[in-house]
Order: structure tokens, then C-alpha cells, then sequence
């Protein structure tokens, strides 16, 4: 598990709250009795809280089936519930029954006390979760905006203008895309006339190089995954004695997410801009140029991973 949140300081003045909840849940333990529904809905909000601790989150409360978090970065918080659905939609489901949640999220000033938060972000975070259906992850247009300092304004599209509790005039929105949709969806303009709107939303994508001592390879739609370690069948080869034979991959997800997975003994780190992740067993989702070291000192070898835009 990547490096957790350090819960022991103060909370900054401003932060992003998210809550994600399991929908439906009521339906959940009607269909498969009070001891089996809790069983999965607890494992499954368990896992919720790990993926929020692996982006820098600090879990604030559980109510019921739905989890409080607060993040001190705002795209951190987007990808962790990119993280929270990716793994949601990934399980099977039980005996017919299969699991979804909805994420709202929004940074603004915050106020604690006691442990816990208050004050009108996290209000306006648990009005945005209310719109959400099973599947969205919903946000508000002021946190749109932080995020897009960080990623593509094609991961974001906007869904409506609320009324939500407590506010004066509307607020504007933004679903969180994370996964393909080759739907059309019909959305009212501003002027009230009818505008087709693209869900796919960008004919633009992305492709990673990764290097290693003279090794180039690319990942992206045509290669969605490359492994590494001491084997010679993999894509890259280390030389360090700490690595593993397959020490990790890095996988291309649609619609254009790129993950580093760890599955060695000694671990491997991550580097993306000022964040470090150190992985065990575990994953991490990158959205900018980084690098991946695996073994210290003159032990380690250095793996850099450069992201690029391509037209499709």
C-alpha cells in the first residue's frame, strides 16, 4: 500500500472533501439477507478507505455505507475515486447482486474540530454526492478548475447546473469521466436550444514512453501493458539484485489512464512532480511524467516514464 496521509497534524485551512457511498445499499441487504450484505458492503468500503489513503487521504468517518474523506489536493482526490470505481466495477458480483457507488467531491475552506470537518465545503461536497448516480463521480465547477491545472480538460465534462441545499443561485456540475462510453447524450444549452454532446468527448489521447538503460518501449492502446523485472521475458529488463523476476507492469486503462502495479518482494517507488509513492503489492495511478526506482544507493535502477499527447 502506497504511503498514507499523515493524520496526526493539523488540517490545512482549505481542502477537498469527498464522500463516496454504495448505491442502493437497502436493496442490497434485502436481496441477500442481513449477513452476506454486510459482509460484502464492509469488505467492499474497507477497500474504499485503502484507495483513499493510497492518494494522500485521510478517512474522517463512516456513516452507514458511506465514507468521509478529506485530501489536501484536489486531483489527488479525483484519482483516487477513479481508484474507488475501476475497483468497484472490477468485482464480480454476489450472487447476482453487483456492487456500485457514487463519488462527490469539492475543495474549499474547511474547519476542524474534534476530528471531524465542517463548514459550507463540506456541505456543498455532500449536496454534489446527492446528484450522482450509481457509476458518477460528480464535482463542482470552482474544484474543475484546480483540477484542470493538472489534467486534461477531456477527463472532465460538464452535466448541469443544480440547485443545491443552502446555496444562493446554481452551481455548475462536472462528471469525472473514467470510463469509455461511445454513447450520445442530448443536453440543454444555455440558450435552451438541444446540442448533441459526445461522451467519448476528445478524438486526443495518450501514449507513455518508458526508458531503461538504452530500453524504449511504448504503452498505450496498441501496447496496454508492459512488464518488468530480472526475467529475460520481460519488456524491460533491471539489472539490480532486489528486483524481482516479474517486479511490475504498467498498464494503459481506457479511456486514458496509466497505472504502475507492483507485484515484487522489496517494493518499488514512484516518483510523479513533487508526490512519491512507495508501493508494495499494490498500484498507482500516474497522470504525468515520472519515474519508478526499484533498490537503493548504487543497488538502484532508475526507470523514467515520459507521458505525450497522440491524435486518434
Amino acid at each position: 500500500m502506497t504511503e498514507a496521509f499523515n493524520t496526526t497534524g493539523q488540517l490545512p485551512a482549505h481542502a477537498c472533501v469527498l464522500f463516496v457511498d454504495i448505491s442502493d445499499s437497502t436493496k442490497i441487504y434485502e436481496t441477500l439477507g442481513d449477513k452476506i450484505a454486510l459482509h460484502i458492503t464492509q469488505n467492499c468500503l474497507h477497500k474504499l478507505i485503502m484507495l483513499a489513503m493510497n492518494y494522500q487521504g485521510r478517512v474522517i468517518k463512516t456513516i452507514g455505507d458511506e465514507v468521509m474523506c478529506q485530501f489536501t489536493d484536489v486531483c489527488d482526490a479525483s484519482l483516487a475515486a477513479v481508484n474507488m470505481q475501476e475497483y468497484v466495477d472490477q468485482e464480480p458480483p454476489t450472487e447476482g447482486v453487483k456492487l456500485s457507488i457514487r463519488i462527490g467531491f469539492h475543495y474549499g475552506d474547511v474547519i476542524e474540530e474534534g476530528g471531524d470537518l465542517f463548514g459550507d465545503t463540506v456541505n456543498t461536497a455532500a449536496r454534489v454526492i446527492a446528484e450522482a448516480r450509481r457509476g458518477q463521480i460528480l464535482t463542482t465547477g470552482a474544484s474543475r478548475e484546480l483540477l484542470l491545472e493538472e489534467m486534461p480538460e477531456q477527463l472532465t465534462r460538464w452535466v448541469k447546473s443544480a440547485w443545491l441545499k443552502g446555496k444562493t443561485g446554481t452551481t455548475d456540475v462536472y462528471e469525472v469521466v473514467w470510463e469509455d462510453e461511445n454513447d450520445r447524450t442530448m443536453a440543454l444549452s444555455d440558450t435552451s436550444s438541444l446540442r448533441l454532446c459526445e461522451t467519448s468527448i476528445s478524438k486526443m489521447s495518450h501514449e507513455m514512453l518508458v526508458c531503461f538503460a538504452g530500453q524504449e518501449v511504448i504503452v498505450g492502446q496498441k501496447n496496454t501493458c508492459i512488464n518488468i523485472g530480472r526475467s529475460r521475458k520481460n519488456d524491460l529488463m533491471t539489472k539490480t539484485g532486489v528486483a524481482s523476476r516479474e517486479h511490475a507492469r504498467i498498464e494503459f486503462r481506457p479511456p486514458n489512464y496509466f497505472v504502475v502495479v507492483d507485484q515484487s518482494t522489496n517494493g518499488s517507488t514512484v516518483y510523479v512532480g513533487k508526490r512519491e509513492y512507495r508501493l508494495l503489492h499494490d498500484e498507482v495511478m500516474v497522470h504525468q511524467s515520472g519515474k519508478i526506482t526499484i533498490g537503493s544507493g548504487k543497488e538502484q535502477d532508475v526507470i523514467e516514464f515520459n507521458l505525450r499527447e497522440i491524435e486518434i
